[in-house]
């Protein structure tokens, strides 16, 4: 995870409000767990457009493929009912 967290200063900003020291050092630690946790990487970034990529050449052979099977289809009836 490369985002930064100041643990210090927020431990610092904390004994400021009167909030003892071991108590400080728990809030910065559960701060630093939980906000940062649920930030994306840009490993996490990466991989998410590498599934996206997939995903997007998946849809168009899967439309391809309809736009084909919708075509002979019309050829085909227009072929039966001509």
């Amino acid at each position: 995870m490369s985002a930064i967290f100041d643990s210090l200063g927020y431990v610092r900003r904390l004994q400021e409000g009167g909030v003892e020291r071991t108590q400080a050092e728990a809030h910065a630690d559960a701060a630093r767990d939980f906000i940062l946790g649920g930030i994306a990487t840009k490993g996490d970034i990466e991989r998410l457009e590498t599934k996206l990529e997939l995903l997007e050449q998946r849809l168009t052979i899967k439309l391809g493929g309809f736009l084909v099977i919708a075509v002979s289809a019309i050829v085909a009836l227009e072929r039966l009912f001509a």
